[in-house]
């Protein structure tokens, strides 16, 4: 995973916890030296991915999960099935809503 990956995992892992994150909220979480426009960038390329949804304008605009991002997200396969199966967080019912 190369740094932009890297950073934009982390920017929708912490929007997971979150639920609605500004511009100013995610600079202070990566408390690494990242440009502002760096980080803007990500966040119109998550956006432009169907990752995540923007609401809002100037400095009143917040960020969510869009609905999209439960299919699209990565997965790292190897740590899933390193947890036994029968620990494994399931879905009790199929969900319809996603066709």
């Amino acid at each position: 995973m190369n740094k932009k990956q890297e950073r934009q995992f982390q920017i929708t892992s912490f929007i997971e916890k979150k639920i609605e994150i500004s511009v100013s909220d995610v600079l202070s979480f990566l408390s690494t030296d990242i440009d502002r426009k760096t980080l803007q960038r990500d966040l119109k390329e998550l956006e432009g991915k169907n990752l995540i949804f923007k609401k809002g304008l100037g400095k009143n605009t917040v960020y969510s999960l869009a609905e999209s991002y439960n299919i699209l997200k990565k997965i790292d396969v190897e740590k899933y099935f390193s947890i036994p199966y029968v620990k494994r967080e399931i879905k009790e019912n199929f969900n319809f809503e996603i066709f």
